[in-house]
């Protein structure tokens, strides 16, 4: 199987951090028709003049809207999160997406989740196998989905798991909190923190380099058959907390060392578990090998997207003073 042109996405979560970047490259697809799912109008200018995307107002929970959306949809990337109040209520919209998306004959479906359903684990090196013991509502929520849809769409659906670490880039929540210490914040605030946090891993994630691999996933000749892939670029040495902090210090003219005095890694895992962090190793290591024999490869300079993400940061700060 291939994405040929012609063929239409549809895009759940569409107006979250990953999906607007998603949609963009999704139009720059000769000939790929884009459908997004909606809760209200995106206004006139959610995407560029003429694009060839349609807006579905909708909803996942709404059986109705749900079965317009996917009329006659070949690939459906699922970005969303259900805001449901309980357990059977995610798991009963789970499964009538999975039921609408065989009645509509959806031909391929890739379902982003999360890194972080690992939860807490003993493991300094986390891969597609590591046993997964979600520890807030947040992760045990993803879990939840994630093994639902799963479940549902074996042997029905030509399909995928993502789990990505901390996307970031261009206005994204991920790097913000360290950003404005940087900018706002009193140097001595700055240096505790690295002092900190030292070398802690930062699994940080270009967004370039998420919808890179949901790009590739679609165009895969490859049966994707229901396999997990964490994307992470913790194989970056630069992608811990001091190295980081220099980045984007330097981007914004307030340079530091990517290395000075740190907390001895063995109290810092301490206080996190104290603080109750579920990954509260430092040296936690989310391994994207399996992502990489598939043939994926990453496409940014992760470098140049923490310094990018910096001077974006301080754009964006001026044009609200």
């Amino acid at each position: 199987m291939s994405m040929q042109a012609g063929l239409t996405v549809g895009v759940t979560g569409a107006r979250g951090f990953i999906g607007r970047h998603l949609v963009a490259t999704l139009l720059e697809r000769p000939g790929t028709r884009v459908r997004v799912l909606s809760r209200e109008s995106t206004g006139p200018d959610a995407f560029p003049p003429g694009a060839n995307v349609d807006a579905f107002i909708g909803d996942l929970g709404d059986a109705r809207s749900l079965s317009g959306f996917l009329d006659g949809l070949d690939y459906l990337i699922n970005l969303a999160h259900p805001e449901t109040s309980t357990d059977a209520a995610a798991e009963a919209l789970c499964d009538q997406l999975v039921d609408a998306c065989c009645t509509a004959s959806v031909l391929r479906f890739i379902h982003v989740s999360t890194a972080t359903v690992v939860g807490t684990t003993p493991a300094k090196r986390v891969d597609e196998t590591t046993p997964c013991c979600p520890a807030s509502d947040y992760e045990r929520r993803k879990w939840l989905i994630e093994q639902r849809l799963t479940k549902g769409l074996a042997g029905r659906i030509d399909f995928a798991v993502l789990r990505p670490t901390a996307v970031f880039g261009p206005n994204s929540r991920n790097l913000r909190k360290l950003t404005q210490t940087i900018a706002y914040g009193p140097p001595w605030k700055r240096h505790l923190l690295r002092f900190i946090h030292g070398r802690r891993r930062m699994h940080l994630l270009p967004v370039e380099d998420m919808v890179r691999a949901i790009m590739q996933l679609l165009a895969s000749t490859h049966e994707l058959a229901g396999q997990t892939y964490l994307v992470a670029c913790d194989d970056h040495a630069d992608n811990h907390y001091q190295a980081v902090d220099a980045l984007l210090g330097e981007a914004m003219g307030k340079p530091l060392p990517e290395r000075s005095a740190a907390l001895p890694s063995s109290l810092l895992n301490l206080g996190l578990r104290a603080a109750g962090r579920s990954q509260s190793e430092p040296s936690l290591h989310f391994d994207e090998s399996k992502l990489r024999a598939f043939g994926i490869r990453s496409g940014v300079d992760f470098r140049e997207a923490v310094q990018r993400f910096a001077r974006g940061y301080g754009d964006s700060a001026g044009e609200r003073e």
